[in-house]
């Protein structure tokens, strides 16, 4: 049997990059393989040595790609260190953003629309010239960053819905979705999305060692969709499908980031070709597993336990059931946002003694 588990291999031997932005650095361990390793086999369909967890995945957005700074988030998914006064302003589309410090993050600029008549959106959005960034000297920057042993996903900010609403507002994005008249103009829009999405994507693949795409489109609230299935399939899985299939041809896998309560659209995913999405703790990952786990990958918590539980007991009940039941799949990862630390190696070895006698 393959790598049978060492105590050994709890031993802290380093650190990694935080994996969110603003987040203490992840503690490194003597794992007889990398994490990015044992990532992608479970990304290939390969029996994993034990279950990965989304810190073993590596979020990277370069700030050559303005999106970057305009949403505020320059020199955390990156080892370029920015000012926080030097970022916000006009992303890869010309949408004015705001930079938030409360939040660390920014949002669009009040009473900012750069399209007030979607049927005409041509007449207002300049499109990118993808090749003219600094892909070259923002690749030198971070050679060291993404080569630590964490697969790495490169992350693309708004998406196609997101791309929309960005453009207009939400009421108007929503509306347009399934307003007759304004349909045709959406499908133009998203498709020249995804010429740029192409572009990019191919740069990313050409410049940096990257594994995955992070591609970010929220499409939920608290409650539901924000959309119906039939909404989905018809007016954003065309478009998804083709960033799916882009990423696949440069031979990435493609996570889809999407908030929101979104358990009804994972059809809608499966269709397009993603090949993986974690998803919020709202979201009945037990059935979504039950119905789709053979389809696509999941991100799923261990544990409902706060951070800073005492209840090692329980702690260590919650993951011994978690492991159990998904880690013979070879198609669940631990989100481990919010989780407890003391997790993490409790279900390193369980999986990992659990998988070696399979």
């Amino acid at each position: 049997m393959e790598y049978q588990f060492d105590p050994k291999e709890l031993e802290v031997v380093g650190t990694y990059n935080a994996d969110y932005p603003h987040a203490p650095q992840l503690t490194k361990y003597n794992t007889p393989i990398t994490p990015r390793e044992n990532y992608l086999r479970m990304l290939k369909g390969e029996k994993p040595l034990w279950m990965p967890a989304h810190t073993d995945n590596q979020y990277f957005g370069p700030n050559c790609l303005p999106d970057i700074i305009a949403r505020g988030i320059a020199g955390s998914y990156n080892a370029d260190p920015v000012d926080l006064e030097h970022v916000g302003g006009p992303d890869m589309l010309g949408v004015e953003w705001v930079f938030v410090p409360v939040v660390n993050g920014s949002m669009p600029k009040p009473g900012f629309k750069l399209v007030p008549d979607l049927n005409h959106w041509e007449d207002y959005v300049t499109f990118p010239d993808v090749d003219s960034w600094d892909w070259a000297g923002s690749a030198e920057r971070n050679r060291d960053f993404i080569h630590q042993g964490l697969a790495t996903s490169f992350a693309i900010h708004n998406g196609l819905f997101e791309r929309l609403v960005t453009i207009t507002d939400m009421q108007d994005a929503l509306m347009a979705l399934i307003d007759e008249d304004q349909k045709p103009a959406v499908h133009r829009f998203f498709d020249r999305l995804c010429d740029v999405y192409e572009e990019i994507i191919c740069n990313a693949k050409k410049w940096f060692d990257i594994d995955l795409i992070w591609f970010h489109d929220d499409w939920g609230s608290q409650i539901s969709s924000l959309f119906s299935l039939d909404t989905c399939r018809e007016m954003i899985v065309p478009y998804l499908k083709r960033v799916a299939d882009i990423t696949h041809k440069n031979g990435l896998y493609l996570e889809l980031h999407s908030c929101g309560k979104n358990e009804k659209l994972v059809p809608a995913m499966i269709e397009a070709g993603v090949d993986a999405w974690r998803g919020q703790s709202l979201n009945d990952k037990q059935m979504l597993f039950e119905q789709y786990g053979d389809q696509i990958i999941l991100g799923i918590e261990p544990t409902r336990l706060p951070a800073d539980t005492d209840d090692m007991e329980q702690l260590e009940k919650d993951c011994r059931e978690f492991v159990e039941r998904y880690a013979p799949s070879g198609r669940v990862y631990c989100s481990m946002f919010k989780v407890p630390p003391k997790a993490r190696d409790m279900i390193y070895q369980m999986s990992r003694e659990l998988l070696a006698r399979q």
